[in-house]
């Protein structure tokens, strides 16, 4: 974008253009879509607009306030129209000697106004246009700039000028922030569609910090500048090798020698041509000043040159510093295979390791996701996978998201491959991802971190116990046989249980394991107890769940059900159980009745009453929900997810949902106090652990909860955990700078994508999570859950499910689906039923006394003397003396 002073200035381009030109680009454009006769384009919404009437109308939530009007009849070309709270006005426009320009004037700071062409403009496939018009801004006014779509794709020329590039439902926008302008200035952009025709609307935005400022605008013009040409990298499988560049011709011939058929090459034949369609495309407040791109030469590699990438600044979201291809032209069907080939590596860091996602798709979920964690040295991520859905040329693009940390990144020979769905040797093409394991997994037994977590571990999950035998004088009886066996870890070694099995027809296998697999740990020694000391439900709790008559389309959970199925664990002695989770931070999380109801308010009465009515139902379900389970759960995720799902900081700004959150938890803690209430969040500890966007917002949101009068009493770490598994001194330092708010935390809803069958690529990439092989997934369970137990502020772990067919990943930490013990499994269960487990045979000494340190949890301490045999219960050990007597 360029602002430049004077009313008559053209763009630079556009004075080198014949009319003649102009008009006949447009001509065949139009031709191409039945559109508008060329003048309402070339010249769209100014011609009658000096005839127009002075006028003035006060708009409020997108109403005409007081019975008035809602603007007059349509004129000139574009029948515009206004929205929010304003007043809108064809007026005499100042410094233009009598002549007329809108004028737009916010009525508040927050309130903020709009104006658009209701009448969208067709505009044909591949052409390139120019948006022009001239603008002024008075007093405090803070101006934007719109082009929005409903269908088709837009890609900005000049892509640097554009503050944001967003999807919105099947089309795109496109906003431009306007640059003070005190004197008349002009407005230009470039923009090309795609290889469909678009519908577009242009959009005026002004708000105001405070009272006084207007935006003016007049002299609306979209003209044509002629096709887009072929634009493309694209070879066709028949396209001759030569014709290919460097790169290109490598990766073909690597191929052809494993005998997969050419394909048709959507990227990478080009290869400075592939870099420079990488462009900035900005979210949520994120932009330019945040990064910094430019291509680089490169040696001794298969291609020669990258594009280097810096992200200075974080926006709100890891997709908020995105470099997006655009449309790539090429459409693609469900069911044929494609290939995506890439290099990255990683100059900066914040911590030790990279973390980017390079995605292939028309919308979420991509056809493709891959986690890019790369270190110094170049990395190959190649991934074959197979269209999931058809998606059309003028959606499909690669974004690569780059905002999860402070860093830089060097990205180069890209190459994406589609072929026929019978293609010859696509089962050979290559699939190359981070080697197997993670860091620190080869360090030795007296590796210093080991070493620390496991005196931690002796200093904070430990107490000292003396049992003392003496007679009925108080004299102490030496040779007495003592032991110390304990029945139930303090610590919580918790499940996500599926409610959809209890009392069903796979329950009779189910139960005995749910309730005994700790027997084989110490069965040996004559011991009873439980596997897990603590549950909760992935499903059944949730508001659409529990709002609703039942908790699903078949019918099958209600709430009789939940509450059966608690008290079927309590009297199985799992009195813990969690609730999950009170709310969400997304609009899909609550009962399709408020979902209807909330779009008939925001459509009739506006969006202000739509969130007001919303806001006072969650209030209500927060209130009755706690008040439901109240004595049959003993904490609650009352904030799930807000980190990515949006819907309330969107409505409300993020200390308006702060505020708005915190009193959901007063109102919970005020009809439960007894209870305790978490913010639950996830990407704190997988990809790496190197998310510090995730640990840093949920460190931030958390403490202003508190900050608000929120009583939150812990964090929840979702644990979802594959590759690139996260180095665990890293688990450690995120587990530190959470434990800094002052609150408890737990790893909940804990799996790691080790399941013995192969994980479809569109899944696992969607996620997040690749597939970890099942030897390593079960050291790193024993690493991991070392690291977590070590940490003084961690309470519990709660693994999300343990039998892969009651798993929503196949992935469930214990048994796979035909009940054998999975690596996993093995180190979990060696760790809570032995390493971390007490159970000593101890004989007193002259004073009477056997002196053991030993695990928190419950015990049964027996003592045999003289034949006799005595037994003491001994709840919630800690530093203390037990005097058994004869």
């Amino acid at each position: 974008m360029h602002t430049r002073t004077g009313t008559n200035r053209r763009i630079d381009r556009l004075t080198r253009l014949s009319r003649a030109a102009l008009l006949a680009g447009l001509a065949a454009s139009l031709a191409a879509t039945g559109g508008a006769h060329a003048a309402d384009v070339e010249n769209l919404f100014d011609s009658d607009i000096d005839k127009l009437p002075k006028f003035e109308t006060r708009y409020e939530g997108g109403k005409a306030a007081e019975g008035r009007e809602r603007m007059p009849a349509p004129w000139a070309a574009g029948h515009w129209h206004a929205g929010s709270s304003a007043l809108i006005g064809v007026d005499d426009a100042p410094g233009l000697e009598g002549r007329r320009a809108w004028r737009i004037d916010a009525l508040g700071p927050e309130a903020g106004a709009q104006v658009y062409n209701w009448r969208p403009v067709k505009l044909g496939p591949g052409q390139r246009y120019a948006v022009r018009f001239d603008y002024l801004t008075a007093g405090n006014a803070e101006g934007r700039f719109e082009l929005r779509t409903d269908q088709g794709r837009l890609e900005p020329v000049e892509q640097r000028g554009a503050l944001s590039v967003q999807s919105q439902h099947e089309g795109q926008r496109v906003r431009y922030e306007l640059q003070p302008a005190e004197s008349w200035s002009t407005f230009e952009a470039e923009f090309a569609t795609g290889d469909a025709p678009a519908e577009v609307k242009l959009f005026f935005l002004e708000r105001q910090a405070e009272p006084g400022g207007a935006l003016w605008f007049r002299d609306v013009r979209v003209e044509s500048l002629g096709s887009t040409g072929d634009g493309s990298s694209t070879a066709s499988a028949s396209t001759p090798t030569e014709a290919l560049g460097p790169h290109a011709r490598s990766v073909r011939e690597e191929l052809s020698g494993l005998g997969v058929a050419p394909g048709d090459w959507i990227m990478g034949a080009d290869e400075t041509a592939t870099l420079d369609a990488l462009v900035w495309k900005f979210h949520h407040g994120a932009g330019p000043g945040m990064v910094e791109r430019e291509i680089v030469d490169v040696q001794d590699m298969p291609f020669d040159k990258a594009l280097r990438v810096r992200s200075k600044e974080l926006g709100r979201l890891d997709w908020s510093l995105q470099l997006n291809t655009g449309a790539l032209g090429v459409s693609v069907a469900e069911g044929e295979p494609m290939w995506l080939s890439f290099w990255a590596r990683s100059l900066e860091n914040e911590i030790d390791g990279a973390l980017s996602h390079v995605s292939v798709g028309g919308r979420f979920p991509p056809l493709v996701r891959v986690t890019v964690g790369a270190g110094p040295t170049w990395q190959r991520y190649a991934v074959p996978f197979t269209v999931k859905r058809d998606v059309s040329g003028d959606r499909l693009a690669m974004a690569i998201n780059v905002g999860n940390q402070r860093q830089t990144l060097e990205f180069g020979g890209f190459a994406l491959v589609r072929f026929e769905p019978e293609a010859a040797g696509v089962a050979a093409l290559p699939r190359h991802d981070d080697p197997p394991g993670y860091p620190g997994m080869d360090d030795p037994q007296d590796a210093a971190w080991r070493v620390e977590a496991r005196e931690r571990i002796d200093q904070h999950r430990k107490a000292d116990l003396t049992v003392r035998v003496v007679d009925a004088q108080g004299r102490p009886i030496p040779e007495a046989r003592v032991r110390v066996a304990m029945q139930k870890h303090a610590f919580e070694w918790g499940n996500g249980a599926d409610l959809g099995y209890f009392g069903g027809k796979l329950w009779s296998q189910i139960e005995p394991r749910y309730l005994n697999l700790g027997m084989e740990g110490f069965a040996k020694k004559g011991g009873t107890g439980r596997t897990f000391n603590q549950a909760g439900f992935g499903v059944g709790m949730k508001m659409r769940q529990w709002a609703s008559a039942k908790a699903n389309a078949k019918g099958d959970l209600d709430r009789t059900h939940v509450f059966r199925t608690i008290a079927w664990l309590r009297e199985n002695g799992i009195d813990k159980v969690r609730g999950h989770t009170m709310m969400w931070g997304n609009f899909q999380s609550v009962p399709k009745w408020v979902q209807a109801e909330y779009k008939r308010l925001q459509q009739e009465e506006g969006q202000e009453q739509a969130m007001a009515y919303l806001l006072r139902v969650i209030r209500e379900h927060v209130h009755q929900t706690t008040v439901d389970f109240r004595g049959r759960v003993y904490e609650w995720d009352m904030a799930n997810e807000f980190l990515h799902r949006m819907l309330f900081e969107q409505a409300l700004g993020y200390d308006g949902m702060v505020e708005e959150v915190a009193d959901w938890f007063k109102i919970a803690y005020a009809a439960d106090p007894e209870c305790q209430f978490f913010v639950n969040d996830n990407r704190m500890l997988n990809q790496g652990g190197r998310s510090t966007l995730a640990t840093n917002w949920i460190e931030r949101f958390t403490r202003d909860l508190i900050e608000a009068g929120a009583p939150v009493h812990g964090i929840g770490l979702q644990g979802h955990l594959g590759k690139p598994l996260a180095d665990p001194r890293r688990v450690y330092d995120v587990l530190e700078q959470l434990a800094s708010v002052g609150v408890e935390l737990k790893v909940t809803e804990l799996d790691i994508g080790s399941s013995v069958s192969e994980m479809e690529v569109v899944r696992a990439g969607i996620q997040g999570e690749g597939k970890v092989e099942t030897n390593v997934a079960g050291l790193y369970t024993r690493d991991f859950l070392t690291m977590v137990f070590s940490h003084p502020s961690v309470t519990g772990v709660q693994i999300w499910g343990f039998w892969d067919r009651n798993h929503w990943k196949r992935s469930a930490m214990i048994y796979d689906e035909q009940w054998n013990v999975k690596p996993t499994g093995e180190a979990y269960l060696d760790l809570i039923f032995n390493e971390w487990w007490t159970d000593e045979q101890l004989t007193t000494n002259a004073g009477g006394q056997a002196d053991v340190r030993a695990f928190l949890g419950d015990y049964t301490i027996e003592v045999e003397h003289g034949g006799e045999t005595r037994t003491v219960d001994l709840a919630h050990l800690e530093d203390q003396t037990v005097t058994v007597t004869w």
